[in-house]
């Protein structure tokens, strides 16, 4: 029997991981797109020559990428952030395909994937459950500026959140379950709890002969 497949979603800043981590089940097998595609970038020959013709020698030096110069130039440029997409995503929607359809060990009863762009990739058939994951953009900017640990300013942080809304917005024609973290910890874990309970009662059921 497959597991039950998750797609949890949103902006940058919004808390999925923390919500990830509030939803967490013996059963459940948590995929991160973001890493992944690091993985990838890094693995691969050719994406790493890919970037190197769009963006120059100085993105991947000594065989490495240099994750800050790279989003430093895409999310300064609509332009280059597309030539980034149209180079990474192709293989990485091949990888998180393999692996949300792939079998598991039946100890596995769910595959939660963590990726902000399922709207933007429209694979939300791929899922059984969507989760929406959202704050108001003033709270998502304090969020990474404190996360960048005043690497990144205020401005830039501004323009990679405003880039990011003008890419994509929740899908319509599909069932989200909406989750606003905009509150203390203890209000999202309330709110993760309602949707944990839902988890369990699906993986419940699908486990009935």
């Amino acid at each position: 029997m497959s597991p039950l497949k998750i797609g949890i979603a949103g902006y940058m800043g919004s808390g999925k991981s923390s919500c990830i981590k509030l939803l967490e089940l013996s059963s459940l097998l948590s995929l991160n797109a973001d890493q992944i595609a690091k993985s990838l970038m890094l693995e691969s020959t050719e994406i790493k020559l890919e970037l190197k013709n769009a963006f120059g020698e100085k993105v991947c030096p000594d065989q490495s990428i240099d994750f800050p110069l790279l989003g430093s130039v895409v999310f300064n440029s609509p332009l280059a952030l597309k030539q980034l997409n149209a180079i990474v995503h192709p293989p990485l929607l091949l990888h998180l395909h393999d692996r949300m359809t792939k079998p598991y060990d039946p100890a596995i009863r769910c595959v939660l994937l963590d990726a902000a762009l399922i709207p933007l990739w429209k694979i939300e058939h791929w899922f059984d459950l969507l989760i929406w994951v959202d704050a108001p953009a003033e709270v998502r900017l304090e969020r990474l500026f404190k996360r960048s640990h005043g690497v990144l300013s205020k401005d830039d942080l501004q323009k990679r959140i405003t880039e990011q809304e003008t890419l994509f917005k929740k899908s319509n024609g599909y069932i989200w379950i909406d989750i606003l973290n905009n509150g203390s910890i203890d209000d999202l874990k309330s709110k993760c709890t309602y949707v944990k309970e839902l988890l369990e009662t699906k993986i419940s059921a699908s486990s009935q002969p």
